[in-house]
C-alpha cells in the first residue's frame, strides 16, 4: 500500500470515529479539522503540525480562552497526533497497542 493510501484510509476512519463519538459541536469540528489537515502531508510535516497544535493547545491551556476553542484546539491536536502514531506503527516505530492494531487492519485490507 502506498503511503498517502494509508494516510487516506487513517483520515477517512478517523472521521468516521470522530463523527460516532462527538456528534457535533467544537469537538467534533476539531476533530475532523485535524484529519483534514493532515491530508497530503508527509510524516515530517505532520509531525511540526503535531508540534504548533500542542503549543496552541498548551497557550489556550493557560489563557482564558473560550471553552469551546479549546476544546477545538484539543481534539485538532489529538486528531493529528493518532494519525501521526498510525503513519508511525506503519513505520514500526514504538505506538500504543490501539494504534499498532488499527494500523496493521489498514495495511492487511485486502490481502
Amino acid at each position: 500500500m502506498k503511503y498517502f493510501d494509508f494516510l487516506d484510509k487513517i483520515i477517512e476512519s478517523g472521521i468516521d470515529a470522530a463523527r460516532r463519538d462527538y456528534h457535533d459541536g467544537s469537538k467534533l469540528e476539531g476533530a475532523i479539522a485535524g484529519f483534514e489537515e493532515c491530508r497530503g502531508k508527509s510524516p515530517e510535516i505532520i509531525r511540526d503540525l503535531l508540534s504548533s497544535a500542542t503549543k496552541k493547545v498548551n497557550s489556550l491551556f493557560c489563557s482564558e480562552a473560550d471553552v469551546d476553542e479549546y476544546w477545538r484546539a484539543v481534539c485538532f491536536m489529538s486528531e493529528v497526533q493518532w494519525t501521526l502514531n498510525c503513519i508511525c506503527a506503519a513505520f514500526g516505530e514504538p505506538v500504543t497497542a490501539n494504534t499498532a492494531v488499527h494500523a496493521n487492519r489498514i495495511l492487511n485490507e485486502g490481502t
